[in-house]
């Protein structure tokens, strides 16, 4: 190794010398980021500069036209941001030599990365730090000459995170200088910061909710994969571990995390799983609760647009997130009915591929409520290609949830889909009449089951068509039978969806015109109305076209 290129301790000295002066400059500055004097969402503020947006170098920024209010503070704030930025600039082209030696990535490396991490610490421990003191010096002889490159940028780094104050502009030019050098441990520590500046809870909301930052984290990811060998997966891991120690559960809700989420889904459908645990743990320990409920509703729209269509290549990473549901109990949160259809939704789809236990615990203390499967629905309808596939699609489901002696859920959710059917049905308009009654006959099976006598729920199918406490019977009725059609291809065409022995009262008085109301042919003599000509019939009040008219009386 040639005598100039050698890392001596004396070099290092004079090099991190240049480093922590111009730390202590900026330091002495105190440049901290200016907060709006409003939310982000009022009006307001929509001129208001946005505060993660990069200062501009000190010669560019002189040749634009500033406001008046913040042209003297970027004026002097530039110089020292971009001061640091070059002397941390120099230390990495002045060893870059260096980096031929020695790999990263092994395991010698990794160590003096660590130790290099904490010098600085150690120095800002002593009473008199001093970058030449005898005890670092010692410590720099020590490690092997193709080593020390990667003592120093850790050290460097540390050095610049512990004096400077946070800056978006300082981490952000930073961040640029060490994915320019391929430096991937110093690029994950300056993109850390710079996603945990932009998270961070300010006067009012974290600056990423801010609106003109709505695609800064889709730029900035793009901004990295520009760069060769910068893989993606670097990214996706530093922000899941940024959202994950979050304060601001407002960050959450930022537009620029929900496009690029799903930019992200698109190539790594598994993320929204990486960072579902710790938006699970912020909807659990909110106290706001109109947050908890934006927070839930937020999440059950990823669920429905980025799980639910691809569950079925999901399974496992479902079944390792049941237990996070159940434990959380976010079944039991009046104000998450959003959020506990799409969960119910999520796992009623994969319970007939994975029958986990965390799942049937969660279902079976899910409250089925009218809307429960809304987002299962609409999404079948959705993408099925025929009307045969949505049957059997929709049949399966019921068929696990029946099985496993979830009953009512198997009702509501034949229950949602005759509710959606005349709205989202889009093949031959003709099978819809058809189709209809097949799913009301399903219906009143499923409730029969669910409620009548062997569900021991003290129901009982009356023969008036509704289901009624056994209690408040005063007398069993006899359940009139209904007219089964056995002709072979009708039944042929109804194979998928098999008819049941029940009606409703008004379908069956549909059927058979029956006369809910009749009326004597003859008025008592002392009737007021004794005076008419003839007597009133109820044949002449209500047509023979309309004898189901319940409100057509005689006037």
């Amino acid at each position: 190794m040639d005598a100039e290129l050698e890392l001596t301790p004396k070099r290092i000295a004079r090099i991190l010398r240049r480093v922590r002066v111009s730390c202590k400059a900026l330091q002495q500055y105190h440049a901290k980021p200016q907060h709006p004097t409003a939310t982000y969402a009022s009006s307001s503020t929509a001129l208001a500069e946005a505060p993660l947006s990069i200062i501009p170098p000190p010669n560019a920024l002189k040749s634009r036209t500033l406001c008046e209010d913040s042209s003297g503070h970027k004026l002097e704030l530039s110089p020292k941001l971009y001061a640091v930025r070059d002397a941390f600039r120099d230390l990495v082209l002045n060893t870059a030599r260096m980096a031929e030696a020695g790999s990263s990535s092994s395991l010698t490396a990794l160590c003096a990365i660590v130790i290099g991490g904490n010098l600085e610490q150690s120095a800002q421990d002593e009473e008199y730090p001093d970058i030449e003191n005898d005890n670092e010096a010692l410590l720099y002889e020590a490690i092997p000459g193709q080593y020390r490159r990667w003592t120093l940028l850790s050290h460097a780094t540390s050095t610049i995170l512990t004096l400077c104050p946070p800056h978006p502009t300082l981490y952000r030019i930073l961040l640029d200088v060490a994915i320019q050098h391929e430096l991937r441990f110093e690029s994950e520590i300056f993109l850390k910061s710079l996603l945990d500046l932009s998270f961070a809870p300010s006067n009012h909301q974290p600056y990423i909710c801010h609106p003109a930052h709505s695609r800064y984290l889709l730029d900035l990811r793009a901004t990295l994969l520009s760069v060769p060998n910068f893989a993606d997966s670097i990214f996706l891991r530093v922000l899941c571990d940024s959202l994950a120690h979050a304060e601001s559960p407002h960050v959450w809700l930022s537009r620029a995390l929900e496009l690029v989420l799903y930019n992200v889904a698109k190539t790594h459908p598994h993320f929204v799983f990486d960072i579902s645990y710790a938006l699970l743990e912020c909807i659990s320990h909110a106290e706001n609760p109109p947050l908890v409920t934006q927070l839930g509703e937020k999440y059950s729209t990823w669920i429905s647009n980025l799980i639910v269509p691809r569950a079925a290549s999901l399974t496992s990473e479902i079944a390792d997130l049941m237990p996070q549901f159940y434990q959380l109990g976010i079944h039991k949160m009046p104000a998450q009915l959003s959020l506990t259809g799409s969960i119910t939704c999520l796992l009623s789809l994969v319970l007939g591929q994975n029958s986990h236990p965390w799942a049937l615990n969660y279902l079976r203390q899910t409250e089925a409520q009218p809307v429960t499967y809304n987002v299962l629905v609409e999404h079948v309808f959705r993408t099925s290609t025929s009307t045969f596939e949505e049957k059997s699609r929709f049949a399966q489901v019921a068929a696990c949830l029946s099985d496993n002696g979830l009953l009512r859920l198997e009702a509501a959710l034949w229950r949602c889909i005759l509710d959606h059917i005349d709205t989202l049905f889009t093949h031959d308009r003709s099978e819809l009449r058809e189709y209809r009654e097949e799913l009301a006959d399903l219906l009143e099976d499923a409730e029969q089951r669910c409620f009548g006598p062997e569900a021991g729920d003290g129901y009982r199918w009356d023969s008036i068509g509704c289901w009624v406490r056994v209690e408040e019977t005063p007398r069993p009725h006899k359940r009139q039978k209904r007219f089964v059609d056995l002709d072979s291809s009708k039944m042929a065409k109804k194979k998928a969806f098999p008819k049941s022995p029940f009606v409703s009262l008004l379908r069956r008085a549909a059927s058979k015109r029956v006369v809910l109301h009749p009326v004597p042919l003859n008025l008592p003599s002392s009737s007021p109305r004794s005076e008419c000509s003839s007597p009133v019939r109820f044949a002449d009040v209500l047509s023979s076209d309309d004898a189901l008219d319940l409100f057509a009386y005689p006037s």
